[in-house]
């Protein structure tokens, strides 16, 4: 009966250590987002709602003002665009197999077979350059809605997430030539053969 029970013990405490692995390899690290500096808060809610600066920095969750408002953003947005972090959470399916789990995921979950991703392009507003600037001429900027932008590629996969951006075009550009000069179109015929 004793060998039973040390070997019922020495069973739970296997699984006890197999669940403690599996939760630290599957899942990240949880942390409290509230012991973050309200710098990040104030940028993410700038990118989040699309407002001005004014607006942010006078809300009633953060009284900053306007200069204090552009540094964080000039700063998270900075940090954002280091490889190390863009690389981390925005990556394509780089083989076959995590090609393959991505059509699954979009089968299962849409019921649409032979999908990647969901592609678009959207224009974000910029302050027009300058009209003599001879390497980024202001005309070029210029969309066929007459505003100023560069024209913003985005790819999500099934869950959403971004998994491909390009913003390299400026607002004149359509979004076909951007698809046929994108990295992404090459990637995925190298995978596909």
């Amino acid at each position: 009966m004793d060998e039973f029970y040390v070997a019922a013990l020495d069973n739970l405490e296997r699984q006890e250590i197999n669940a403690l692995n599996y939760r630290k390899l599957n899942h990240k690290e949880r942390f409290d987002a509230f012991l973050l500096p309200d710098d990040v808060f104030i940028a993410l809610n700038f990118c989040a709602t699309g407002s001005y600066k004014h607006p942010v920095g006078n809300s009633h969750l953060t009284f900053v003002s306007q200069p204090s408002v552009s540094r964080a953003i000039d700063e998270v947005v900075k940090a954002m665009n280091q490889p190390e972090i863009f690389n981390y959470w925005v990556t394509l399916p780089s083989t076959y197999d995590e090609l393959r789990r991505t059509r699954e995921k979009f089968n299962t979950k849409f019921i649409f077979p032979g999908i990647v991703g969901i592609i678009d392009c959207t224009h974000v507003g910029i302050f027009p350059p300058k009209k003599d600037d001879p390497d980024h001429p202001e005309y070029i900027y210029v969309n066929r809605k007459n505003y100023h932008s560069i024209n913003v590629h985005l790819v999500c996969d099934s869950d959403m997430k971004i998994i491909n951006v390009s913003a390299l075009f400026p607002g004149s550009v359509n979004d076909v030539y951007i698809w046929n000069n994108s990295q992404l179109e090459l990637i995925l015929r190298e995978i596909n053969n």
